[in-house]
């Protein structure tokens, strides 16, 4: 039962911010196949662009990833105290609230209502729509390769498997899968958009609070430890900033145009990309 009210709670929210959603249309009018191609290209340069932006990063930034990764280990002191309490403060209606957490950091609920939104925003022709929908999807994809990819090579014991938070076991399987947790970064990655793309307060503020409850969940489900839970965010943060920062640029340099193009060319056709 949980699991229908979670999913009518998700299409509930998904169907606000597709009504009250911010537009800001600069696009010409395309055809189905230009728009299609245009999102989908965009959505994989902004994959792209995600796992390049490491490359360019400054002094600064490098900083605060020191700052990041400083306050992960500093924070893996508090690691097993706070899962001695959550494994000693169990109630009915926390269970509740940690299955609907776990429900909201799964992408196989996400992805096919991103899908159909995308689907109608293609065929509405609604700009808000098909960038908020190809955003998501271009966040999604990112934090998901690096959280799975990460958990292999990092190889963290859960804290289920009872071995402490200082067990590691490189792609030693689904048991020693906790660093970083992939359900707090795909639902923070996906969240911290969203709310950039609404206006209405409240549905900020829920968007916001969404990641907290997924966060919550994972360390009442001992499925994570803490400094899981603080890595999995800051990396879901910086996916979802480098695919706003990709989606800003298009306009900036006003590249919203580009696109696939059927052009007659003698007795037939040919085909051009404009960047």
């Amino acid at each position: 039962m949980i699991r229908i009210r979670s999913f009518t709670f998700l299409l509930a929210l998904f169907f606000c911010f597709s009504m009250y959603g911010q537009s800001d249309s600069t696009q010409k009018k395309q055809k189905l196949h230009q728009r299609v191609y245009y999102d989908v290209s965009h959505a994989v340069k902004a994959v792209v662009y995600v796992y390049k932006k490491p490359f360019s990063w400054k002094a600064k930034e490098w900083k605060t990833f020191g700052t990041i990764m400083g306050a992960s280990v500093a924070v893996s002191f508090l690691d097993e105290p706070i899962n001695d309490y959550f494994e000693k403060n169990k109630t009915h209606f926390q269970d509740q609230v940690a299955d609907f957490g776990d429900f909201m950091g799964q992408p196989e609920y996400q992805g096919p209502l991103l899908i159909g939104l995308w689907g109608l925003g293609i065929a509405a022709d609604n700009e808000w729509l098909r960038t908020t929908s190809t955003m998501l999807a271009a966040s999604m994809a990112a934090s998901g390769l690096v959280q799975t990819f990460g958990k292999d090579v990092v190889g963290r014991a859960r804290p289920s498997k009872a071995e402490g938070n200082t067990a590691f076991k490189p792609f030693g399987g689904k048991n020693y899968h906790s660093f970083p947790s992939g359900h707090t970064m795909l639902s923070i990655s996906s969240s911290w958009i969203l709310a950039r793309q609404v206006k209405s307060l409240p549905l900020k503020i829920t968007f916001y609070a969404i990641p907290a409850v997924v966060g919550w969940s994972r360390l009442y489900d001992n499925a994570h430890w803490f400094s899981d839970i603080i890595l999995g965010s800051a990396l879901g943060i910086a996916s979802a900033e480098a695919v706003i920062q990709y989606y800003s640029s298009i306009k900036k340099k006003g590249n919203d145009q580009a696109g696939l193009t059927i052009l007659p060319k003698g007795n037939g056709v040919s085909l051009a990309y404009r960047f």
